[in-house]
């Protein structure tokens, strides 16, 4: 299955994790992943924001100009380290993953970590398992 992976940023962390999610998925053999700056060409063109583009065209008409069979769309509403005697990571984020040509929810998660540790180590490990979920749920289908 081929998709987008496209985040809101909040200070630079949707980038992060957009691509941390994008690499679990194109890591676990799910997905093949359409890089985000092909999006952003198409949205550059038009002169619109991801949101603004998909509520004017369509999920079903970004998934053919852009060859993908889902979008992956999220934000993140925490993500920073705490520096003190031991490192504390928090992130927090939502993905939800849209089939094009129905606009169906295929999928949703929202996960939250606040633990000892590095920030990026912990939304690697989420990214992963979500990953690892939605293999499962796809080959159980």
């Amino acid at each position: 299955m081929e998709g987008i992976v496209r985040w809101e940023t909040l200070d630079g962390s949707g980038k992060i994790v957009a691509s941390i999610l994008a690499e679990a998925l194109l890591e676990s053999g799910a997905y093949m992943v359409i890089e985000r700056s092909k999006l952003q060409e198409v949205l550059d063109e038009q002169g619109l924001s991801a949101a603004e583009f998909i509520e004017k065209r369509g999920t079903e008409e970004v998934g053919r100009i852009l060859g993908a069979d889902v979008i992956v769309v999220g934000g993140v509403g925490r993500f920073f380290q705490v520096d003190g005697a031991v490192w504390i990571g928090d992130v927090s984020f939502s993905a939800r993953c849209i089939d094009v040509k129905t606009g169906e929810l295929l999928w949703s998660v929202s996960p939250s970590v606040h633990t000892a540790g590095n920030v990026q180590d912990h939304a690697r490990a989420v990214c992963r398992e979500i990953a690892a979920q939605i293999k499962r749920t796809m080959a159980s289908d």
